[in-house]
């Protein structure tokens, strides 16, 4: 019987993006595709990392995980956690988060996937420009809140605004 693996993956994105290979470690047994996005407005690089989990009760899921190029100032941390509940309301694949303790501000959502058919490389494909539409427009309003650059209230507003406006087709 076919089941999503992780090759069907990189068949997949190797079509629009740049790949990296990552083999398992002790921290991350698994092994996983680095998907190269173009440099944030700053010019940082960023990785988007694609992991297919092992099943669980016979349910398959990918795994997208991406480490935002910046650190939430501890000041900051109360006004970004709520910036991120309010925008990951919105969000159609939740979401932004951070790790308060690692100062890590951070994307990360989990595709289920049908556990009897190789891996659709639309549903890849899609995911993986969904979250990069979301890393571009919701990257700059997080990391100017988790710097303190910018108020909660200006942030939500902005948010908001991105939230209601037309998403474009890549």
């Amino acid at each position: 019987m076919a089941k999503p693996e992780l090759s069907q993956a990189q068949a997949a994105l190797s079509t629009e993006f740049p790949l990296q290979v990552v083999q398992p470690t002790a921290q991350s047994p698994y092994p996983q595709l680095g998907v190269v996005l173009d440099p944030d407005q700053r010019g940082r690089e960023r990785i988007l990392y694609v992991l297919l989990q092992p099943p669980t009760d016979e349910v398959y899921t990918m795994q997208l995980f991406c480490l935002l190029p910046f650190q939430v100032a501890a000041k900051s941390a109360p006004n970004l956690a709520r910036l991120i509940a309010h925008t990951n309301l919105k969000l159609p694949l939740i979401g932004f988060g951070m790790g308060e303790a690692d100062g890590w501000v951070y994307f990360r959502t989990i595709v289920p996937l049908p556990p009897d058919r190789e891996l659709d490389s639309r549903v890849v494909l899609e995911s993986t420009w969904l979250a990069y539409y979301m890393l571009d427009r919701f990257g700059p309003v997080l990391e100017e809140v988790a710097t303190g650059a910018l108020g909660l209230d200006e942030a939500m507003r902005i948010a908001t605004q991105i939230t209601n406006a037309p998403q474009p087709s890549h």
